[in-house]
């Protein structure tokens, strides 16, 4: 008997939670065994995976111990867990080697230790997390979302070849009624839309927009969706109140929103700015969308989705002007704007279908070796040792 852990330690409404959400779900109607474990998980979190019958486990402590008690219910079961971060990958090798334990790097530095660590204990981190990686990727063990972490990944090492599999995030294909688009193609008021959690810096475009929208005029139709929440919250609202008032206006600020009840933000907007997951989201909307760079409090742009459907966040500056963005879109006639809405929507349903995105995690992982082999877990102690000092 399998069984899909999904570790995940702080559950709260976010773009990795909810790709869980929809990896759990499929692998549930696949007749998977399926459990998230965390360590805290928000109540509206934990009230959506218990409605799709999603066993959620909750663990007092994250630390060896803990997940070591946790694994002993399953000694009949083929365990399969999947992680998304250095530390849980590192509790589930070291806490019992036989274990299918997978590494899926959903950001493009995720993969990346020791990256604000210049001292000896950060290089020596550095070397032995190459050495893992290495392992990890010949035994099948690591997932990168994209060919951006791939690349990043690669760099940051140093290494001379790096090839790991990819499985790309994905989301569920709705069906719009073609009219929607229509009626999008055709609304004269442009209403830029963003939705990310207040978390800076790593969210900090939000700020960047807003910082935009204080330094440059624009014509009237224009108007701001933002729909956030968090501990940077009531940043975002007084950056909004030092504004002039005409532009306080055209700004919307929401709080904490259920995820079923975007649709009447999507349906209203014609350009969407943010990373990740919810670029897809606004492009299979058939919403115009535009990848931003994250950890930092401007307001960088990328390309328009469209042309490049594999990049979903920038991991460098550029010169690319939002405003110039803006008006590539405000040029366009309704048949053309209607053309990328379809083109967007293609897109995301050939390269990010969840049905199909959950078939090639379980096929790469019977492709997965189980690695005991005495150099890799130590080096995996070491690394655990190292962050549990907080020296990384």
């Amino acid at each position: 008997m399998e069984y899909y852990i999904f570790s995940y330690k702080n559950v709260v409404i976010g773009g990795c939670e909810l790709l869980i959400e929809r990896f759990s779900k499929r692998l549930k109607e696949l007749n998977k065994n399926v459990a998230l474990l965390c360590n805290t998980i928000e109540p509206q979190m934990c009230e959506r995976f218990k409605k799709s019958n999603i066993r959620v486990d909750i663990l007092d402590a994250w630390n060896k111990e803990a997940v070591a008690c946790y694994l002993s219910q399953f000694t009949d079961a083929d365990v399969i867990a999947v992680t998304f971060f250095w530390k849980d990958y590192l509790l589930f090798q070291i806490t019992n080697g036989n274990t299918k334990t997978l590494f899926y790097a959903v950001h493009y530095q995720s993969l990346c230790l020791a990256k604000k660590r210049s001292n000896f204990a950060g290089e020596i981190t550095k070397k032995l997390a190459a050495k893992c990686i290495k392992s990890m990727t010949k035994r099948g063990c690591l997932l990168c979302m994209d060919e951006q972490t791939k690349e990043y990944t690669k760099n940051y090492y140093k290494f001379k070849s790096f090839n790991p599999s990819i499985l790309r995030i994905s989301v569920v294909p709705a069906e719009i009624e073609d009219s929607l688009l229509h009626d999008r193609a055709t609304q004269k008021e442009f209403n830029i839309l963003a939705i990310a959690r207040a978390d800076f810096p790593f969210k900090g475009y939000l700020l960047g927009l807003l910082d935009w929208i204080s330094e440059h005029e624009f014509d009237d139709d224009l108007s701001f969706t933002i729909i956030s929440y968090g501990a940077g919250e009531n940043i975002l609202r007084e950056k909004i109140a030092s504004l002039d008032k005409i532009k306080q206006r055209r700004i919307i600020l929401i709080g904490k929103t259920d995820y079923d009840k975007l649709n009447s933000f999507y349906n209203k907007a014609k350009l969407y700015i943010g990373m990740g997951t919810t670029v897809i989201d606004a492009a299979q909307k058939g919403i115009i969308a535009i990848p931003v760079l994250p950890y930092t409090e401007k307001l960088v742009v990328g390309d328009f989705f469209y042309n490049d459907y594999r990049v979903l966040a920038l991991d460098n500056l550029n010169d690319v002007q939002f405003k110039e963005r803006i008006e590539t879109v405000k040029r366009l006639s309704p048949d053309e704007y209607y053309s990328f809405e379809k083109l967007s929507r293609k897109l995301v349903v050939d390269n990010y279908s969840n049905n199909q995105i959950v078939d090639n995690l379980i096929n790469h992982i019977k492709q997965i070796e189980v690695n005991k082999t005495h150099v890799f877990l130590r080096c995996l102690e070491l690394i655990y040792r190292l962050k549990s000092l907080c020296i990384l």
